[in-house]
């Protein structure tokens, strides 16, 4: 089986500081000098890059707001371009999303600067489907899942309805309400309440599955036979694991194919591929700086 997949979220862009530290000033603030710099695709880009890895014969389209900035742009198009997943941009006012993860010898991130313009979705325009597409709602709250888009979404045939909400944007309450599976981290969980099934990860801890406040299953993480130094990109892996094995197999069992989406993410970080260990996500195009 081969469904069509609809992702819908904010992309981004990733940028990685390699550093080496040289000295520490007398007021202990330390220097260090820039040893690499690399770009990536950030969240829902990333995302859909992990999931058509683990269904590449599937129709998959990514409906996201478009960076303003011409080479950001660029870069989210053609690296989703060259993975064969459909772009649908989403109208907005000027949007941009940049996380640059600054890392020292040691292969740890020590600093974070982030660049960001809010957007705020108004309008989606979607190609034709082959099959009632399995959506999935990829939030990172910067603006793409907004009341409009997502009550548009609501009334779209679909074959199911993956949500992995962020605490801060309420708009995403009628797709939860609504949502087969919702997927949370732990520190979500906490701020969150949720009535039908959701999946929480806990970073190398066992995946934890409820129904309402009832804990029905919890889910053993093995252990990985290398040590990422930076594992941004594994919930992604995760979920592009949990939403493949569902949405070939059906919605009868969804807490069923947990198991299946750890073992994608931990083969991710098995296999040292670059999207969860070290530098994160994907490398996009060398020509965007």
């Amino acid at each position: 089986m081969n469904p069509s997949i609809l992702i819908v979220g904010d992309v981004l862009i990733d940028v990685s500081v390699n550093t080496r530290r040289l000295s520490r000033t007398e007021y202990g603030c330390p220097i260090h000098q820039v040893e690499g710099c690399s770009y990536h695709l950030g969240g829902a880009a990333r995302f859909a890059a992990h999931l058509r890895n683990a269904l590449p014969k599937s129709q998959v389209v990514l409906a996201a707001i478009p960076p303003s900035d011409g080479s950001e742009r660029s870069a989210i198009e053609q690296g989703m371009s060259l993975r064969n997943i459909f772009f649908a941009p989403i109208a907005s006012p000027p949007y941009q999303s940049v996380k640059m993860r600054i890392f020292g010898m040691n292969g740890e991130q020590f600093h974070r600067l982030d660049w960001e313009i809010r957007g705020k979705g108004y309008d989606l325009s979607l190609p034709q489907f082959d099959n009632p597409p399995f959506i999935i709602l990829s939030d990172y709250d910067k603006g793409a899942l907004s009341p409009t888009v997502v009550s548009q979404l609501l009334t779209m045939p679909r074959s199911g309805l993956v949500v992995a909400p962020k605490p801060t944007n309420q708009a995403m309450g009628p797709a939860m309400s609504q949502a087969d599976l919702v997927v949370l981290n732990e520190a979500e969980k906490h701020q969150m309440t949720v009535s039908g099934i959701c999946v929480v990860t806990r970073g190398a801890d066992s995946v934890l599955c409820y129904k309402g406040a009832a804990l029905l299953a919890e889910v053993p993480v093995d252990a990985i036979t290398v040590e990422p130094c930076l594992t941004v990109g594994a919930g992604d892996a995760f979920l592009a694991g949990l939403v493949a094995s569902i949405a070939q197999h059906g919605l009868t069992d969804p807490l069923g194919r947990v198991p299946h989406a750890v073992r994608y993410a931990r083969e991710m970080l098995d296999g040292g591929c670059g999207e969860v260990v070290r530098c994160p996500a994907i490398p996009i195009l060398p020509q965007f700086r």
